[in-house]
């Protein structure tokens, strides 16, 4: 029985022929992420009549088919060779020659067209803003809010599930399926609340956090993908197939296809050094089939003998700024070996400059006086009682005031007792009342007066000790006589000169100071530190992955092929070797990049190259972009230290410093009533005046009476 080529829309399968297509104008191309099409020409279409096929008119081509008459609907057999809408249909019309053209695409369009948005968890809502932060999950891949790092293999799938629902929502066919990992909701779980039971280095992210769900069998997306993670980037909005070729641009050597035999279409994203063979013997045919020419070219100017880069770094420190250098190299014999050469022919070196670390510093002084008011003698506690740095108590400056009893027997400064004089928390960690008297441990930690100085969360002592401050009352009974004349011999039982005043053995003496574990000098912190850009030398740098791409000798060029039915069945899934040529052209793996079937002629022509990106240059480069930087801020800086941080600035932590000294005590103006009978109980008073008194005015003979 003969065989037909046919075209099937709407329900109705008739061959090309009965379309009225013109036999030399049927074409179908097939490219490694681009856009598969069919074109046919109907030739005398009248341009001015309605379309065969309206636009996005979804049809299917096979070849192969077999019916006795070829009429409509009849065949069976054969081979489906493509799926796609009809998008454009350019008219022609002149005084010898009328047809229109209708050009049919495959699946690649449908995510050409199709933006891909992210989904951002908020506090109450959803919402997809448009930014895209590549290689990186957000809602709904993880339920909770954030973001996580995900493999090149999972943002992928999110691409192609993004699409999927968007064409699901608006009642659409889905142009494409695809296999990968499993949906739990309708979405990709990368929880780490469980741990999946796939191979963990198939279900982990950058840090190795397991995902919920494995890969399931036969995934469509290469194993190598789930494997490999990318730096964070953010990118504008574009459509979902930009997205993809920005993430494949890091493996260049994937293929991205078709399978046209599913319904819908099965996208795979194929490694082809872990794909299937295709083998084309050469000069086996004649006029009529099999090989009909070839061109290739050996790109051996792509292999180097060693990889060199040369890392130049920036660091600031403090504001200075210097530079360093790092050299990752690789070559045939691994990393680093001295059997590579370090210059010569075939020797590819790069310069990357690369921000290194930057780091700022917070700084400051504290000025502290030891705390004498507690252990030692009587001599050295009144020194540091009469001490400006000290107790701030002037009356005992000098020797006019003697430590003496009413029999001019000596006295002592008893050791001082301190309190706490607010809430808040002990140097241990515990709660204290205002008011509380220090524990043992406060008196063991708390041995220093801040005189100047502000202490900070971020201040440590040698050791890492944090130091601490607290506002605290210093109380001491003081039995003591004041006299108008110093003492001649320094003597507290001297007796020389006027009493003015005595204070009993049960007189507080006192002074609100504060009280901290930290030493006088300088203290420094690290304020902000940004991490340098990564890179990673030997195993897993860019020299070996430059290396790996560029040491596998590269072709390219086109095959054309003459056969029957296109029975060769190649795709973009293959790797291509030929037979009958060059001996190492039967393993050289050629990676396809386009296939062109005419229908008319029965000719499959093949072109075989490299990634447009896939040299030294332009790799390195690629590779020198997206670098994640992460800054730090140290959240323990106070007010007067700051850097930008969380956008919130605590104030410093500090009791700030007490005025002691004595002064004068103005009262603002009071008013005070006059009873002729005062109240008793609920019977009210007879008030006689009001005495309104202004100290601003008053005289001292008036403040006496």
């Amino acid at each position: 029985m003969p065989t037909f080529d046919t075209l099937k829309y709407n329900g109705v399968e008739r061959t090309f022929a009965n379309w009225g297509f013109i036999l030399d104008s049927c074409v179908s191309k097939r490219g490694n992420q681009k856009v598969d099409t069919f074109a046919a020409t109907i030739g005398g279409a009248d341009i001015t009549a309605d379309p065969t096929f309206p636009y996005w008119a979804a049809v299917e081509v096979r070849t192969g088919r077999v019916s006795a008459g070829g009429t409509d609907n009849t065949f069976s057999g054969g081979t489906l060779r493509f799926q796609g809408k009809r998008i454009r249909s350019p008219m022609k019309a002149n005084g010898a020659y009328s047809g229109v053209t209708y050009e049919f695409q495959g699946p690649w369009y449908d995510l050409d067209v199709s933006p891909y948005l992210q989904s951002f968890k908020g506090v109450s809502s959803n919402f997809s803003p448009g930014e895209v932060i590549l290689n990186t999950a957000a809602y709904p891949f993880i339920s909770t809010g954030g973001l996580r790092f995900i493999s090149a293999g999972d943002q992928i799938q999110g691409i192609l599930q993004f699409v999927l629902d968007g064409y699901a929502a608006q009642g659409l066919p889905a142009p494409f399926r695809y296999v990968g990992r499993n949906l739990h909701s309708g979405a990709i779980d990368l929880n780490v609340s469980g741990i999946g039971t796939g191979v963990v280095s198939e279900n982990t992210d950058a840090s190795g956090a397991p995902y919920n769900y494995p890969l399931n069998a036969g995934t469509t997306i290469d194993l190598s993908l789930f494997k490999l993670f990318l730096k964070s980037e953010i990118v504008r909005p574009q459509s979902a197939a930009q997205f993809l070729q920005k993430i494949l641009e890091w493996s260049p050597r994937t293929n991205v296809a078709f399978d046209y035999t599913t319904t819908p279409p099965t996208i795979y994203f194929k490694n082809i050094d872990n794909a299937g063979d295709a083998n084309f013997a050469l000069f086996d045919g004649g006029p009529t089939g099999g090989h009909k020419s070839i061109e290739i070219q050996q790109l051996d100017d792509l292999v180097p003998s060693s990889i060199i880069i040369g890392y130049r770094i920036t660091n600031t420190s403090g504001g200075s700024s210097a530079i360093d250098y790092r050299k990752d190299k690789y070559g045939p014999h691994g990393a680093n070996s001295a059997s590579d050469p370090d210059s010569g022919p075939g020797v590819i070196v790069q310069i990357l400059d690369l921000q290194g670390y930057t780091v700022s510093f917070a700084q400051g002084q504290l000025d502290c006086e030891p705390l004498g008011c507690i252990g030692g003698s009587h001599a050295s506690r009144r020194i540091w009682w009469a001490s400006r740095r000290g107790g701030e108590l002037a009356k005992l400056e000098d020797y006019r005031a003697r430590f003496q009893d009413k029999t001019g027997s000596a006295t002592s400064i008893p050791n001082a007792k301190i309190y706490y004089t607010s809430a808040g928390v002990d140097s241990t960690g515990a709660a204290v009342a205002a008011g509380q008297e220090f524990t043992s441990a406060d008196y063991s930690f708390f041995t220093n007066r801040l005189v100047r100085g502000t202490q900070h969360a971020w201040m440590t002592l040698a050791g890492g000790t944090p130091v601490k401050s607290v506002r605290a009352k210093v109380v001491a009974a003081m039995e003591f006589v004041e006299y108008d004349a110093a003492s001649v011999t320094s003597s507290e039982t001297d007796r020389k000169g006027t009493i003015t005043g005595r204070h009993s053995a049960t007189d507080q003496q006192h002074c609100n100071i504060e009280l901290t574990n930290g030493v006088s000098g300088s203290y420094s912190t690290i304020a902000s530190f940004v991490a340098g850009e990564s890179f990673i030398l030997g195993n897993g740098g860019i020299a070996q992955y430059l290396f790996n791409m560029l040491s596998k000798l590269q072709y390219e060029g086109e095959y054309v092929k003459v056969e029957q039915d296109f029975a060769t069945g190649v795709n973009l899934l293959n790797r291509v070797n030929f037979t009958g040529g060059r001996a190492e052209w039967a393993t050289m793996k050629a990676q396809i990049q386009d296939i062109t079937e005419h229908w008319g002629r029965k000719e499959t022509s093949i072109r075989i190259g490299v990634a447009r990106h896939l040299n030294a240059d332009q790799l390195s480069a690629l590779l020198n972009m997206g670098r994640l930087r992460r800054a730090w801020y140290n959240p323990m800086l106070q007010a007067d230290n700051t850097v930008p941080s969380s956008g919130e600035i605590d104030m410093p932590i500090t009791a700030g410093q007490a005025n002691t000294v004595e002064g004068l005590n103005i009262t603002p103006t009071q008013s005070f009533p006059d009873y002729s009978s005062l109240p008793t109980g609920t019977t009210p008073g007879v008030l006689n005046a009001i005495v309104r008194i202004n100290p601003a005015r008053a005289t001292f003979a008036d403040t006496l009476n």
